[in-house]
């Protein structure tokens, strides 16, 4: 089971974003109607979720089942909805076609309705694309002309609005309209009932709700009483790695990382940069006018997705776009882009907000703007959960491609750093007074930024273009302890619970590790608890098993080396790096150690988010 939800408070950010925009209603939204903005809310949704065997178990009430959803994305602009609604259309088709229902089935849908032009007419369009001449007993509402839009929470909202539509029997009007703007309607509205001003009763089966949002992100959910069937992959598909992307403070080629690792590169100093140059961009055909747009934290990751695409010489097309997905994972996201446009607002007020900066202060920017500069249009989802979310991000990816939801996944980690990130973790006494080996110091880490970006796919996608291999992703697990946010202490039989569950899933034991990418960064609490989980699930085994990390060479750099890892351990497995500096337990302390990778076959790589929360990976090699 689990809770699953979102969040959001009325603050300064949003309110002088949107007024940058001049996307707010004057006199409150009216969706599908005047259409002249958006009015902002404030709230919190949830639903707990679990398996329909659980709930009888222990007696819970069940509402109703969670019988499929789409995820797409755009690819067409930050802000603005592709005219034509195909991303909407794609995430709307592949809920139903993910619950084995018909545009029939459906008796009502919470719309997105924002009350701004472009949306709304965008979604009257999809809506009317699926559904006219197919279902002439639709009902649709904007229940956002009550609350407003929540943003992060709005989609959590209208899902337990639907859930309640669908309970009580009844669909929930779009509030409003006036008796001129009621004859406007109608001829928009055709068979669809848009269900202005008054609520309505009705029998419901199956209902939808519809979200969609800045980076051209669209979602659409479907919960039914029980009609219909979810469908299912016919078996679980392998999933390998078959393209590197990389943009780091030593450089911006896997080439160049792989060099300058069995050089023996060392971090120059505790605070380091990455950056990207007219010939990154320029290389991976990203055009000025669209690179001026994005924030460094989007820059970071924009090349290195287009690098790993072209690394795994996939070429996105419009007949592979909507079955080729994209998760992003960052611990901070684009802080300094957030505190930034705050600083704007703090020194000449909420008319300062810039029109320009604002799209880029939310975390799924640098989602949004990969799809757009790759053309991707399938699943498009942002983790943000610590710097163990690089790392999440390629389970994420694996499930999605295991469950039949894309071909192939852009699975990345990218966090920036910059004189406002130096600053926090300066104030919380995290980054060292030196620079040195990962599990060495123990009072600080070297602080750090970049992107790396892993271009993971369906065995037979792969074997289909005749995809070069890295590594197969065999296995994942993820756990949490409810620690002191900030901190780790007491946390690591987390870790040690998602070693344990990666290897289940890749049928392996532990004594079938023969090494590890750890996550040492010289942070004693972070080193200690890594460090005391491998002796518990190894014992004796310990000494025995090299750890390597990428920190030693590139640093702290929060998602963005939990990705690498798994990156790191990929180029192992393939022979493009022979092995090199690792470090081996003696039994008190971890000590560098010079390994071969000859005869590595199982590789674990492990990450941690403060407050107690850890994912873990089994990367294999494959048979030649």
């Amino acid at each position: 089971m689990a809770l699953a939800g979102g969040s959001d408070a009325f603050a300064s950010v949003p309110y002088a974003g949107f007024l940058s925009l001049h996307a707010l209603a004057e006199n409150g939204c009216s969706p599908f109607n005047r259409c002249d903005g958006i009015t902002l809310g404030e709230g919190s949704g949830v639903l707990i979720v679990e398996s329909y065997e659980h709930a009888v178990k222990r007696g819970a009430k069940i509402y109703c089942e969670v019988l499929g959803s789409g995820i797409s994305s755009d690819a067409y602009h930050i802000t603005a909805p592709r005219p034509d609604g195909e991303g909407q259309i794609n995430a709307i088709r592949r809920g139903l076609e993910s619950s084995g229902l018909s545009e029939k089935d459906i008796g009502y849908i919470n719309a997105h309705g924002t009350g701004t032009a472009k949306n709304d007419e965008a979604e009257f369009l999809s809506l009317h694309t699926i559904f006219d001449g197919k279902n002439s007993d639709l009902s649709v509402s904007s229940t956002k002309a009550m609350v407003g839009h929540c943003l992060g929470a709005a989609g959590a909202i209208e899902a337990v609005f639907a859930v309640k539509a669908l309970t009580e029997n009844t669909v929930p009007p779009t509030i409003g309209y006036s008796d001129d703007e009621l004859e406007k309607l109608k001829e928009r509205a055709k068979d669809i009932d848009f269900r202005p001003n008054t609520a309505k009763k009705k029998e419901l089966h199956a209902v939808m709700s519809n979200s969609f949002a800045f980076g051209g992100n669209n979602a659409s959910i479907i919960f039914s009483d029980g009609a219909g069937e979810a469908s299912a992959p016919e078996k679980k598909e392998k999933v390998y790695i078959t393209g590197l992307g990389l943009v780091s403070p030593i450089g911006n080629k896997i080439d160049c990382y792989i060099e300058k690792y069995k050089n023996g590169q060392r971090p120059e100093g505790v605070s380091l940069t990455s950056a990207v140059t007219s010939e990154d961009h320029a290389e991976y055909g990203l055009k000025m006018a669209f690179y001026r747009k994005l924030d460094k934290f989007s820059q970071l990751q924009a090349v290195s997705g287009m690098a790993a695409l072209a690394d795994g010489n996939l070429e996105v097309n419009g007949e592979n776009a909507p079955d080729i997905g994209i998760v992003v994972g960052t611990a901070t996201g684009p802080l300094s882009t957030i505190c930034n446009f705050q600083k704007d607002l703090v020194r000449d007020g909420n008319a300062a907000g810039s029109a320009f900066r604002f799209p880029n202060t939310v975390y799924n920017a640098a989602g949004g703007y990969l799809s757009i500069c790759s053309g991707i249009k399938g699943y498009n989802a942002t983790v943000t959960n610590g710097a163990q979310s690089g790392l999440q991000s390629i389970a994420y990816g694996c499930e999605i491609i295991r469950s039949g939801k894309s071909r192939a996944v852009v699975a990345t980690g990218t966090d920036e750093n910059s004189d406002v990130i130096e600053e926090l973790y300066r104030g919380i006494g995290l980054v060292s007074d030196s620079a040195h080996g990962a599990y060495e110091n123990g009072n600080g880490i070297v602080l750090s930024d970049g992107s790396t970006s892993l271009l993971i796919e369906s065995e037979s996608s792969a074997k289909e273009r005749g995809a070069a291999v890295y590594a197969e992703v065999a296995g994942y697990g993820m756990s949490h302890r409810s620690v002191a946010f900030g901190s780790l202490k007491d946390s690591g039989d987390a870790l040690d619970e998602a070693v344990a569950n990666a290897c289940a899933d890749a049928g392996i034991d532990a004594s079938d590790i023969d090494a590890a990418v750890g996550f040492g960064n010289g942070w004693a609490e972070a080193d200690g608890e890594e460090i005391a989980s491998y002796a518990r699930i190894f014992g004796k085994a310990f000494e025995k098993l090299p750890v390597f990390t990428v920190k030693d060479t590139v640093g702290e750099a929060r998602a963005a080396s939990a990705a690498l890892s798994a990156g790191h351990a990929a180029l192992l497995l393939s022979g493009k790096l022979p092995g090199g500096r690792a470090y081996m337990y003696d039994g008190e302390k971890m000590r560098p150690a010079d390994v071969s990778a000859d005869g590595f076959k199982n590789i674990l790589v492990t990450s941690y988010g403060v407050g107690g929360s850890y994912c873990a990976l089994i990367i294999r090699r494959c048979a030649d």
